[in-house]
C-alpha cells in the first residue's frame, strides 16, 4: 500500500495502490492482453485519474467501482468465469 503518514495513508497513492492490487487479482490474470490494455487505459487515460477525490479510502471505492463496471463489460461472473479456455475471447 501506499505511503503511510502517522495513521493515515496518502490520499494521491490511492490509484497507483490499487493497480498494484488489481495487477495481483484472479480475474486480472484471466485478462487478455488487450483488456489489461484497455483497463491501463482507463484508468490512466485521464478521466479517471483527473477525477479522483476525497480520501483514500473514498478514491479506492471510487476505483472498486470502475474496475467492477469494467468487469461487467466483459461478461464477469464471480463463479466459473473463464474457466475454461474457450471462455476467454480472441482478438
Amino acid at each position: 500500500m501506499g505511503k503511510i503518514i502517522g495513521q493515515q495513508q496518502i490520499k494521491e497513492n490511492a490509484l497507483e495502490d490499487f493497480v498494484k492490487m488489481t495487477e495481483q487479482s484472479w480475474t486480472y490474470e484471466k485478462m487478455t492482453q488487450e483488456e489489461k490494455s484497455r483497463l491501463v487505459e482507463v484508468f490512466y487515460g485521464g478521466t479517471v485519474e483527473n477525477s479522483l477525490k476525497g480520501t483514500y479510502k473514498q478514491r479506492w471505492a471510487v476505483l472498486q467501482a470502475v474496475y467492477y463496471s469494467f468487469l461487467m463489460g466483459l461478461d464477469y461472473q464471480p463463479i466459473g468465469w473463464r474457466e475454461n479456455l474457450e471462455d476467454i475471447p480472441k482478438f
